[in-house]
């Protein structure tokens, strides 16, 4: 129990959240006050160099992700006694597989779509950067307090340049992974054709079992899933979900094809038709939300469009505001000045452009001998040609105040009747120390 220690006269263990077979994990400060989760490898554990190298290699994998929707790594480095920890963001929320279980088994359709949306996203990321997480399920994919998809658990993921040692987790014919959520190429252990389209088969087996409460095969054994899941074509969600919409079955049913080539193309094809699904049954778009990387900070994509089409900001920048202060106007004295005296400009240039135009026809009578008329104004030209009045900054209008909105409140789920992720346990079973 290492409760009340501080590692490398830096992080402080304040209560541990879970243990293992593998490792332990505590909250824990920082010195500088920053909370974070501390997953300490288990020291027998760390002695192994393989071992230790694949533990820390997760934290690497997730960083290098660096996606809203990915679990940060904040540190890592070993104690004093040689055990092998990382350093995880410290979140609250609960894993969908929670979220199943505290709904009777099974989540709506508008929840899982909503999820599976951002799941995607983070996975079509890591699949560009060459990743395969090869361990998605329901129990690796958390939703904080507020509705934001966190996957976790990069510890058995590939990348496609493997790193010194990697081959002694992956040897060919050894599966690897969750069975129930194991592609066919994992099952059979052919790691070789293993790729981004095994996630696309975990993440439509994930949604099988959200909707339906049922694995994808039904087997007694380890064995026999496995033999099942790379000989036998997955069910159709119908089967076990006749009520399922045709749009929500074809997105799960082509993801849990058998051969690779008949399933989505990529992640980025699958969520297309995710969208495409939410559209066929509840008859609006999605909801899509940006996320800041910091916590909290969440925008809904309409008002930003909403915010961007009225007038632009002053200057690019990559941060979304947070939702409590979206009301506000760009307008300011400045650019009202600067568009009064871009008139007065253009008005000043035409009175010049006249007057150069009068002086070179005079120029051309008087080499004819002939003295020029000097041009005379009409009132209303005369009128036109008036000095503009540009205003006093005491003139100008005043900005319009931001206005902050109330606090926002949990999402709930459009077309259901439950709320947006309640929080089961403070730090529930994300932070599992046996993965």
């Amino acid at each position: 129990m290492r409760v009340g220690r501080t590692l490398r006269n830096k992080w402080h263990l304040d209560t541990l959240i879970d243990v293992g077979g593998m490792a332990a994990v505590y909250a824990a400060t920082h010195r500088n006050g920053n909370r974070g989760a501390v997953k300490i490898l288990h020291r027998h554990r760390s002695e192994d160099p393989d071992i230790a190298a694949r533990f820390r290699r997760e934290g690497y994998i997730a960083n290098k992700v660096s996606h809203p929707n990915a679990l940060s790594v904040l540190d890592d480095d070993v104690d004093d006694d040689g055990s092998v920890f990382l350093v995880m963001e410290l979140l609250e929320g609960a894993t969908l597989g929670d979220r199943a279980a505290e709904h009777g088994g099974k989540l709506p359709a508008d929840e899982v779509l909503l999820m599976v949306d951002q799941l995607l996203d983070v996975l079509a990321v890591a699949h560009d950067l060459g990743i395969v997480h090869r361990d998605v399920k329901p129990d690796n994919v958390l939703v904080t307090a507020d509705g934001q998809v966190k996957i976790l658990d990069f510890g058995i993921a590939r990348l496609a340049e493997p790193s010194e040692g990697e081959h002694s987790g992956t040897m060919a014919g050894v599966p690897m992974g969750s069975p129930a959520f194991m592609s066919p190429e994992q099952a059979r252990g052919r790691w070789d054709l293993v790729d981004a389209q095994s996630d696309v088969w975990s993440v439509g087996a994930t949604m099988f079992t959200l909707l339906s409460g049922q694995d994808v095969h039904a087997a007694d054994t380890v064995p026999e899933l496995l033999a099942a899941i790379f000989t036998e074509p997955a069910r159709s969600l119908k089967t076990v979900l006749p009520e399922a919409h045709a749009s929500l079955a074809e997105v799960v049913d082509r993801a849990l094809r058998l051969r690779l080539a008949d399933r989505w193309a990529d992640a980025r094809a699958m969520k297309a038709a995710v969208r495409n699904a939410y559209l066929d049954i509840f008859g609006s778009p999605l909801p899509v939300r940006v996320w800041d990387v910091r916590p909290g900070k969440t925008i809904s994509l309409p008002e930003i469009r909403q915010e961007t089409n009225r007038t632009p900001p002053r200057e690019a920048t990559t941060a979304v505001p947070p939702a409590a202060s979206v009301a506000r106007s760009y307008w300011r004295p400045a650019a009202l000045a600067s568009s009064v005296l871009l008139a007065a400009a253009l008005s000043v240039a035409a009175a010049e452009g006249t007057t150069i135009s009068h002086q070179a026809h005079g120029a051309q009578l008087a080499e004819l001998g002939e003295a020029p008329a000097r041009p005379s104004l009409s009132p209303a030209t005369a009128a036109t040609a008036a000095p503009i009045a540009v205003p006093t900054p005491a003139a100008i209008p005043a900005p319009v105040q931001e206005v902050s909105a109330p606090p926002a409140a949990r999402p709930t789920f459009a077309g259901s009747s439950s709320a947006a992720p309640v929080v089961r346990a403070r730090y529930p079973s994300i932070y599992d120390s046996r993965r």
